[in-house]
């Protein structure tokens, strides 16, 4: 490896870890929380050193949800070249943005951070205008499926795909959401500090639900309810 092959190596391994440590502090601590010391001193280099790779941390944070989307985009094309059926196609979305979950809960978390005003401002135009259409790709690939699915008569000609789209992916991130808050806020071993039993009974039965059992569910009632022929379950 030549110098110059050997140099750029060193670059982008010095920019993944600025990356990985600003979405553990971002995680950790909340975007306004986080500063470009912090993430300095996490990666033990000089602060200046950081400026070199990102102009603030509103164009890191916009960088890190590009790297999740395009890690969740590229997962999906990959898994619907297997899929046999329009059907499949669809509930392999959501099943892909559980997987992202799964694998990388700090970008998923990222993906659904709401304080961050002002980005816009602040981050060169063209990250943004590639972060919308990372977006609108995911949207796009939603809403081809489904009006494939109309085509051939597999889901009913008055389905408004757009408005399908939007159903399937905040159904989904609600309840994958409200699954990491249970996993992460009201742990189980934690309930005995609650001092009504009744309240402590009431939040032990959502910990103790199988939140992916209801993804599931969620799946095959939004594939019952566009389907030109109503299925007990997905197959």
């Amino acid at each position: 490896m030549g110098l110059i092959e050997r140099k750029e190596r060193e670059k982008e391994m010095r920019r993944r870890q600025i990356m990985d440590a600003g979405e553990m502090l971002f995680i950790t601590n909340g975007f306004r929380n986080t500063t470009m010391d912090q993430i300095a001193n996490h990666c033990e280099i000089a602060r200046g050193t950081v400026y070199l790779y990102f102009k603030n941390k509103f164009e890191l944070f916009v960088e890190l949800i590009i790297r999740s989307l395009e890690s969740f985009i590229q997962n999906i094309r990959e898994n619907l070249k297997a899929a046999n059926t329009i059907e499949e196609k669809l509930s392999l979305v959501g099943r892909c943005y559980l997987d992202l979950y799964k694998k990388n809960r700090n970008g998923f978390m990222l993906m659904n951070f709401h304080d961050t005003n002002g980005t816009e401002d602040t981050v060169p135009q063209d990250k943004i205008q590639y972060l919308l259409h990372k977006n609108q790709e995911v949207w796009d690939i939603i809403v081809e499926i489904i009006e494939e699915g109309k085509s051939k008569g597999v889901f009913r000609q008055d389905v408004k795909s757009s408005e399908t789209a939007v159903l399937l992916w905040s159904a989904s991130n609600g309840i994958i959401l409200t699954m990491d808050h249970m996993t992460n806020s009201h742990r189980p071993e934690d309930l005995h500090c609650v001092d009504n039993q009744n309240s402590a009974a009431f939040m032990n039965t959502f910990v103790k639900m199988d939140y992916i059992s209801i993804l599931y569910q969620l799946w095959d009632t939004i594939l019952n309810s566009i389907r030109t022929v109503i299925k007990n379950k997905i197959t």
